[in-house]
């Protein structure tokens, strides 16, 4: 729990788990993390060394499917590489640079949608 974490650690919090978009990484932030750890959306990008077949294989999940979730939630992984269900944000490979940009920007942009000004918007942007 980052809430409770952050009231509770005088650390650097890094939230993983499940972070696949501009939301999930605005959602971390907000909820008290320093950083996001990107897995999942990192395993499908062009650069990564996951052998092309395995990155198609999980593009084409359906991370609605029972057996998904049984794989993931009932530890039953013996011989499956389980993605989270962050692959379920993203359809296709890219660059890694891509990912990041376009994560950034779209967090950019609800920001903006929420009221911030663009003053008050320091990203790393590119």
């Amino acid at each position: 729990n980052i809430t409770l974490a952050r009231k509770m650690l005088k650390i650097p919090i890094i939230a993983a788990g499940g972070i696949g978009d501009a939301r999930g990484f605005l959602s971390a932030l907000a909820m008290g993390a320093d950083a996001v750890c990107l897995g999942t959306a990192l395993m499908v990008t062009r650069e990564c060394p996951v052998p092309e077949r395995i990155k198609e294989k999980w593009l084409n999940l359906d991370i609605y499917d029972e057996q998904f979730h049984e794989k993931i939630y009932k530890y039953n992984v013996k011989n499956f590489m389980a993605p989270s269900t962050a692959i379920g944000h993203h359809n296709e490979i890219i660059p890694m640079k891509t990912l990041i940009e376009e994560m950034i920007k779209k967090a950019e942009n609800i920001l903006l949608s929420w009221g911030f000004d663009n003053n008050e918007i320091n990203t790393l942007s590119l």
